[in-house]
């Protein structure tokens, strides 16, 4: 329970309060969260107890992150739950009883995922709309689509341009602060985001390349290229897999202007559970790295969570639950 709760639940509670029509909850000021709103509202016709809508937002989350695994499981028969569980409790669940818009937008976009997976693109395209209107952050997946359509071009092509697209990337990534402005101008990013994240941002920034993600990293990436020699990808999953992970990569650049925009790579480490959930149980990648993976995710959390206290990022305060001090 973070900083989130005490900034979002009360604001959009208080305001489905107001919501007694279709053409009122259009006419909110809320509107550009417009899922998140619903959601509220949706809560509030059942109850006056914020904290029930704290358990609707935790029933929406899990429902399309179990659902999209459940979808995955029926193309992937190598699919592991107690691995994706394993994951997904250690590296993820924490955060989702914190940043809670984002996380509803995560789980929709890991069913995305899915159905691109599944050479659905069309379906997978329009999930991004809803999970535009939970946080409007969503839009960079759509930088996955542009793997996936890589993937029918010839492979020179295929490295070339995406060497390319990734460059470019990388440096608007590491320009944050001169791209942001025309990101405001655009309508892509509110004022508040333009303020909150911009290069007088009250966030620090920080280096999150440390030798356990830097290992972890290039031990999947090992794991990819196994699974790639031995023939267990078509085309578009491949394309697909390695973008989930470049972009992965190149968000997490992010972090050296501010911190919190870190947060833009989860939506590809949420998905990447699911290709994990592959890689550990396939029979093809050495037993050595398996576990060389569990162990640099047990010390990414314990480095993160236990050590240095997630309260050093996130306040655990909580005057919906009673929890007023650390």
């Amino acid at each position: 329970i973070g900083v989130d709760t005490n900034v979002y639940i009360m604001k959009y509670f208080n305001e489905a309060n107001y919501v007694s029509s279709i053409r009122y909850f259009f006419a909110s000021n809320f509107n550009g969260d417009a899922g998140f709103l619903l959601l509220a509202c949706i809560s509030r016709y059942f109850s006056e107890d914020p904290q029930f809508f704290l358990f609707c937002i935790a029933v929406f989350i899990y429902s399309f992150t179990f659902l999209a695994a459940a979808k995955f499981r029926q193309s992937e028969k190598n699919f592991s739950w107690f691995i994706f569980l394993f994951i997904w409790l250690f590296t993820l669940f924490h955060e989702s009883l914190n940043a809670m818009r984002q996380y509803c937008a995560m789980s929709i976009l890991m069913m995305s995922f899915v159905l691109l997976w599944n050479n659905k693109w069309l379906k997978a395209l329009s999930l991004i709309i809803p999970a535009y209107f939970f946080h409007s952050s969503s839009i960079v997946f759509l930088l996955i689509f542009v793997f996936y359509m890589l993937s029918f071009l010839s492979k020179k092509k295929r490295l070339v341009l995406s060497c390319v697209f990734l460059l470019v990337c990388s440096i608007l990534t590491m320009k944050f602060f001169d791209v942001l402005p025309f990101l405001e101008n655009s309508g892509f990013v509110s004022e508040t985001y333009a303020e909150n994240y911009g290069a007088y941002s009250k966030y620090e920034s920080m280096n999150l390349f440390g030798p356990s993600f830097l290992v972890m990293y290039s031990i999947i990436c090992y794991a990819i290229w196994k699974v790639y020699k031995a023939g267990y990808f078509s085309d578009q999953t491949l394309m697909i897999t390695i973008g989930i992970h470049s972009f992965y990569f190149v968000f997490r650049l992010a972090a050296f202007s501010v911190v919190y925009l870190n947060r833009l790579s989860t939506y590809f480490r949420y998905c990447d559970i699911l290709l994990l959930s592959i890689f550990l149980t396939k029979k093809i990648v050495p037993q050595k790295i398996r576990i060389l993976l569990y162990l640099c995710m047990v010390y990414a959390w314990y480095k993160g969570f236990i050590s240095f206290p997630g309260a050093a990022t996130y306040p655990y305060k909580s005057s919906i639950l009673g929890i007023t001090e650390f």
